[in-house]
């Protein structure tokens, strides 16, 4: 039965889930596989099969057997990772969305690190069982929110929730996840389940805005709000709906983005989501930054600041702060952008909010450098391409390499600095974004004031 885990391996408890026995008599069994040179225990506590082995017991593995083993993993896991989703965003209302899972409780956790660590350790698993769900959809029949899942059902809706629910912890590599998530998709929308359908393009939209491809985003997350939308289903529609703004926004279609912020504000009051409600209102006022309307923008990030200091919402204090100072810089107000941009750092290095601390250096570092401070903007800004080359952000590395090469230039360094602008150039043509027209503004007016040669 544990062959029904995939590839990855599986950790004692759920083994023990998928044994329907407890953790001492799944220990038992599963070491005396090992003994027997069956299983491989790569670390205390967790067991894979070899290749060839996994394949041959799944042929052995009765039909009914197989799919009663993969129904407890999935149960199991989604628990487990629904009190996971509980401590990383408290109060978010898709929490309640997840469903509830059938089959054995999940684990609890002491703390959000100690989810966080469960959910790096068991990421791959998570994905395998997915990809599982997929390949052996279950008999169909209604579900208990009252929608007809005639193909997949449980399992789809399961499969969708799981990666749902596991979303908020940011694994290194989104590649696992945007792939099995596209394949969940396609499934749901053939079997005519609109509510795993609209979970799993939301997870695609999201994977590819993690990965910097915009357009793509905003075809998943067209179909997510249309799914979601057509079934009444608010909360996920709340969250497709910013995934959407988010996508046309980095297209620069900013009237639009801010069309869907308020709407996914709207329905976040409707729900009593504040957290939501503040993020996508600082998202909104982004928009407006980038449409040439950064003083309406400043002072609604004032309000979402106190809004997240109230909640004790570390992550949306950093976000407001951040994008208060972007305001204040398209206001020249060079002096209190830069104090924000602090502030914000601050509140990431105490919070560990990594990716937003790369932001902050490298648009501390462009406000730098328009007081003539370059020296200082070039180690922020070197510190912030740094740290995107381990996050593997590349659209934001592109971001900080332009503000790298701006500080060169105010050195006096300009071989460095074209050879900085070159590469942002690149980065952002192969992502397909338009800044790539902005870097290659500042290399044609570099090149007229120092030739090359």
């Amino acid at each position: 039965m544990l062959a029904v885990a995939g590839p990855a391996g599986i950790g004692l408890a759920a083994a023990a889930a998928v044994l329907d026995t407890d953790l001492a008599d799944a220990e038992t069994l599963a070491e005396s596989l090992v003994d027997a040179v069956l299983l491989e225990s790569p670390a205390p506590g967790r067991y894979r099969y070899h290749d060839l082995v996994r394949v041959f017991a799944l042929q052995r593995l009765d039909h009914r057997e197989a799919d009663a083993a993969l129904a407890r993993l999935l149960g199991f896991l989604l628990s487990t990772a629904r009190n996971a989703f509980a401590l990383a965003v408290p109060g978010d209302p898709v929490g309640d969305a997840l469903g509830a899972a059938d089959g054995p409780a999940g684990l609890e956790f002491a703390d959000v690190d100690a989810a966080r660590v469960w959910v790096g350790r068991e990421f791959d698993a998570v994905i395998a069982a997915v990809q599982c769900a997929v390949e052996r959809p279950g008999d169909g029949h209604v579900h208990g929110d009252g929608h007809e899942h005639e193909h997949g059902d449980d399992r789809l809706c399961t499969a969708a929730n799981l990666l749902l629910a596991v979303s908020p912890f940011g694994q290194p590599s989104t590649s696992g996840s945007a792939s099995v998530a596209r394949t969940l998709a396609a499934a749901a929308e053939r079997s005519g389940d609109l509510a795993a359908a609209a979970r799993a393009r939301l997870m695609c939209s999201s994977t590819a805005l993690q990965t910097a491809r915009p357009a793509e985003a905003e075809e998943h997350a067209r179909l997510a709000v249309a799914a979601s939308r057509s079934i009444g289903d608010t909360i996920i529609l709340r969250q497709a709906l910013n995934d959407l703004g988010l996508a046309v926004q980095f297209q620069r279609r900013f009237d639009e983005a801010v069309t869907c912020y308020d709407e996914a504000i709207t329905l976040a009051r409707r729900l009593g989501h504040r957290s939501g409600e503040a993020a996508t209102t600082i998202n909104a006022a982004l928009a407006r930054v980038r449409s040439g309307r950064a003083a309406e923008a400043a002072a609604i990030c004032e309000s979402a600041l106190a809004t997240s200091r109230e909640l004790a919402d570390r992550e949306g204090e950093a976000y407001a702060l951040y994008v208060w100072g972007l305001a204040l810089h398209e206001q020249r107000r060079y002096a209190e952008a830069v104090s924000r941009y602090t502030a914000c750092l601050d509140v990431c290095r105490t919070a560990g909010l990594r990716q937003r601390e790369a932001h902050a250096w490298y648009r501390l570092a462009d406000s730098l450098c328009q007081v003539g401070r370059h020296a200082e903007a070039a180690r922020h800004a070197a510190d912030a391409v740094e740290r995107c080359e381990e996050l593997g952000a590349l659209r934001d590395k592109a971001h900080a390499l332009t503000v790298l090469g701006r500080a060169g230039i105010g050195l006096g360094r300009t071989d460095a600095a074209r050879a900085h602008l070159e590469q942002a150039r690149s980065l952002f043509v192969a992502l397909q974004l338009p800044d790539a027209a902005d870097v290659g503004w500042i290399l044609d007016t570099l090149e007229a004031r120092v030739p090359l040669g």
